[in-house]
Order: C-alpha cells, then structure tokens, then sequence
C-alpha cells in the first residue's frame, strides 16, 4: 500500500497548483524580465500584456509539466520528510509517535527532502520555466532572433526532445545550483509549520488539528519562507530561459547575481515579489489543510 504522507502530498501539490497557476507564470514572467520591459513592469501589466497578446490560454502555458512536477515532489516531499523525521527519532532513542523534534531537526530534514526531490524533478520545472515565458511580448522568447534560429516548443514533449538535442542532458538542469539553495526555502517553512503546530497544539484542547488551524500556520509559514529566499527562486528562472542569439545568457549562478546587481540592483533579486506571495500564501494554506485532512481520512 502506497504510503499516506506520499498520497496526502499529491493531493496537496495537485489542487495547489491547478487552481493558481495563472498567478506562477505572471510571477515567472515578472522574475525574467530586467526592469526595462513595460510589459512586466508590475502584476497589472503583467496580466493585461498575456490576455491581450496570447488571450487567457495564455495563463496555463506550461501547466502540464507543473502538475506533473508538484504533485511528484509534493508527494515525495511529504514521503521523505517523514522518513527524515523517523529517522532521526529512531537515532536519538525517541518515539516516533509521539516525539516531538527541535527546529534544527525539522531544517535538515526539509533540506534532505527537498534536494531529493530538486533532483528528481529539475527537468519538470524548468520545462515549466521554459513553456511559460514561450511567445511571451518582450521576453526574449520570442522575436526574429528566436524564430530564425530556434523553433518555438510545440508541447511538452517537443520541449524535452528539443532541449536534449540543443543542449543535451545537463540543459535539463540549468538552474540546478539555486534549485539546492532553495532547499531551504521548504526547510524554513516546515519549521515554521511544525514549531507554530506545536505551539498551537499546547493551548488547544484536542491533539488533531482543525482544517482553520492548518490554513493558518500553512500560509504564515509559505509568507516567512518565501520572503527569505526569494532571490534564489529569481536566479532559477533567470539561469532556466531559452539561450536566444543576440540576448544576454548567463554562464552561471555567480554570473547571474554579478549581471542582476549591476543592472537592477538589489531590487533585480525581488521582481515578481507580489504575484508570489499572493500565489504562495493561499496554495501552501491550501496544500497543508489539503495534505492534514487527507492524512485524516487515510488513517
């Protein structure tokens, strides 16, 4: 039987992502662009620039293989965590029913849960990244450079057979770099959600939590994590674009920050900021209250 904390995170990643991604790609487009492009100056032109040039498909481009990617490393997220956790009850002579781990134990088990999962599924996202930002006004996506030399992606898997052609296997993990330093973007959010759930747990008189409870500490810890790693995610997208002739690529993670810091300063480590945050406040709010209350019906 497949393991409950894996099924309850697919459910969790799955419903999360479906019902926001219009707000993921605006955010994506927003990080890519270098502060010079009206289009995606903020969220309002964002929003007016893909229903005018692609209409409100536009809003799904790349939704496939970000299903595909959350509901997976959702589920093994919330699979190998737990693992993590056990683990480390079992090695410290604990319960692991009813031990209750510091902080530092919850960090580096989200951090050994999330490297597990970047690897795992850097491909998926980064054909997300790739699909999103495709005949994108402005974004060098598109143009005569693009359509002379690099035909646009016709679909997912045209994508994936495009990319190993063009830039073989290691294309497929453009982006890795940062993708490990956001491993502690989940370490800090379940930190947060553990230590709140904890804390909450101690002035209630009941030991399951209400669906209200799990909103709540799901979406404060998201907006903590977040905010502190923000600028890893902005490198990722940056380093995950389509190399266009006559466009600016990065050669790597240190390039990107060197080529960002020159040209926007340190507000070129946060665009794309408020689409995030209204994205991830109600999908984590949303995923954990969907992941407690499946793992209630599970067991």
């Amino acid at each position: 039987m497949l393991d409950a904390h894996f099924l309850a995170g697919i459910a969790a990643g799955l419903t999360g992502t479906v019902v926001l991604y219009p707000l993921e790609l605006l955010k994506t487009r927003m990080q890519v662009a270098d502060g010079t492009l009206p289009e995606y100056a903020n969220l309002r032109n964002s929003i007016k620039s893909v229903l005018r040039n692609e209409g409100y498909g536009g809003l799904y481009k790349g939704i496939t293989p970000a299903v595909m990617a959350a509901t997976g490393s959702w589920g093994g997220y919330f699979y190998f965590y737990e693992k993590s956790k056990k683990r480390k009850c079992i090695s410290q002579g604990l319960d692991p029913v009813t031990a209750k781990l510091g902080a530092t134990d919850h960090l580096l088990a989200g951090v050994e849960a999330g490297s597990i999962m970047v690897c795992l599924f850097n491909p998926l996202w980064l054909l997300k990244t790739r699909l999103a930002l495709q005949d994108a006004k402005g974004l060098n996506q598109i143009g005569a450079a693009s359509t002379a030399t690099q035909p646009r992606y016709t679909g997912v898997i045209n994508a994936f057979r495009t990319i190993i052609r063009e830039e073989g296997i290691a294309g497929l993990y453009q982006g890795l770099f940062p993708a490990l330093l956001l491993t502690s973007h989940g370490a800090v959010q379940f930190a947060s959600y553990e230590y709140m759930k904890v804390r909450m747990q101690e002035t209630m008189a009941t030991s399951e939590q209400p669906a209200w409870v799990s909103v709540l500490l799901g979406g404060t810890s998201k907006i903590v994590a977040s905010t502190a790693t923000y600028p890893y995610q902005v490198m990722k997208s940056r380093l995950q674009q389509r190399g266009i002739e006559g466009t600016y690529v990065y050669s790597s993670s240190f390039d990107c920050v060197r080529h960002t810091w020159k040209l926007e300063g340190a507000r070129g480590f946060f665009r794309g900021l408020i689409p995030n945050v209204m994205k991830v406040t109600p999908s984590a709010a949303l995923t954990f209250v969907v992941y407690e209350e499946t793992l209630k019906l599970l067991k």
